[in-house]
């Protein structure tokens, strides 16, 4: 089963900077805010906000706003991404209010699927 995540991707800095908006402290700086910010979100009650994912080559977090599983075995090429919403573009302007611009919406396939080691 292949998921599709859809979401805006941001930085591990961008993610920071979200986090010190919130007043959440970095335990280390070392530390991957995505993991911080998930936990304080978690500690509340509410759901994870942000996934690890690669992207175009990259390590980026999606904070995700859309996900479904298509049913199928393998990532199809031609997959449907998923289309920004208004409700979307409400978190984007959150974002940019706090100083967080830039944001691009995009879909994921399969972030958690992990490649088996060529042998």
């Amino acid at each position: 089963m292949v998921l599709l995540c859809g979401g805006y991707i941001l930085t591990n800095d961008q993610v920071r900077h979200y986090a010190k908006k919130l007043g959440i402290r970095m335990p280390t700086k070392e530390s991957l805010p995505s993991i911080v910010v998930n936990a304080h979100y978690m500690g509340r009650g509410l759901s994870q906000p942000f996934i690890g994912v690669e992207f175009e080559g990259e390590f980026w977090n999606i904070w995700v706003t859309q996900q479904k599983d298509d049913g199928k075995w393998r990532v199809d090429p031609n997959y449907e991404k998923f289309e920004e919403r208004e409700y979307d573009r409400g978190l984007k302007r959150k974002f940019e209010r706090i100083g967080i611009v830039d944001v691009r919406y995009v879909t994921v396939a399969d972030p958690f699927y992990l490649a088996p080691e060529e042998e």
